[in-house]
């Protein structure tokens, strides 16, 4: 089966191909990607050099934020339009639970969600294994304080975003990494047939700020 991958609810996103639980294409997203047009020619490009033609996914795994309002947008624009095209399911996973450290230990995923304070979702790697809490929070930086004594590292997409809202130990502490497609597919496996998504239906997005 091959599988494409979106996330786009930060500045950091990505795309991937995947064939079974092979990725077999990975690109990047330039810093602010504010348009659709730019992600499309992107995945074409990356569907022509992996050998295949959109016909051939099988399903689309994809993002749901919480992320800004934008980025969501595009990456749901684009995922519904090539599910409207060609049929193509849609699975849809928490994007801060799509990171890996690279250590072994107790982490945590941090968003700055600007106004609405710091989303963090704590996990643990353990035997190379990655296990997130069920459901991020939205902590105070006083609180955030306090989960740095039993944290050892912060992962975020976005290391700028928190330049001057964090105090220097925590800023040092954090670690800005890209999601992980294989993460991404791991959760979407996970799901029952009942949470795919089609062209006409209604995501479950999750927005940190309201549209403009």
């Amino acid at each position: 089966m091959y599988f494409l991958v979106l996330e786009t609810s930060s500045p950091r996103g990505l795309f991937a191909i995947i064939k079974d639980k092979k990725i077999i294409f990975k690109h990047e997203l330039s810093f602010g990607v504010r348009h659709s047009n730019e992600l499309v020619p992107a995945i074409e490009m990356g569907l022509n050099q992996s050998g295949i033609s959109i016909d051939n996914i099988n399903t689309i795994i994809l993002g749901r934020g919480p992320g800004s309002f934008t980025g969501l947008r595009i990456g749901a624009s684009v995922a519904k339009a090539f599910s409207f095209a060609k049929s193509i399911p849609i699975i849809t996973v928490d994007s801060l639970k799509c990171f890996e450290p690279i250590s072994e230990g107790p982490f945590a995923t941090l968003l700055d969600a600007k106004a609405r304070g710091i989303f963090t979702q704590k996990g643990l790697k353990e035997h190379a294994e990655v296990y997130y809490e069920d459901q991020y929070k939205n902590i105070s930086l006083e609180d955030l304080t306090k989960e740095a004594l039993d944290r050892a590292t912060f992962i975020t997409a976005h290391k700028a975003s928190f330049a001057s809202k964090l105090p220097k130990d925590i800023f040092e502490k954090l670690i800005e990494m890209t999601p992980e497609p294989n993460l991404m597919l791991k959760m979407a496996l996970k799901k029952s047939k009942t949470a795919l998504f089609h062209a006409h239906d209604l995501l479950d997005l999750e927005y940190f700020n309201s549209p403009v």
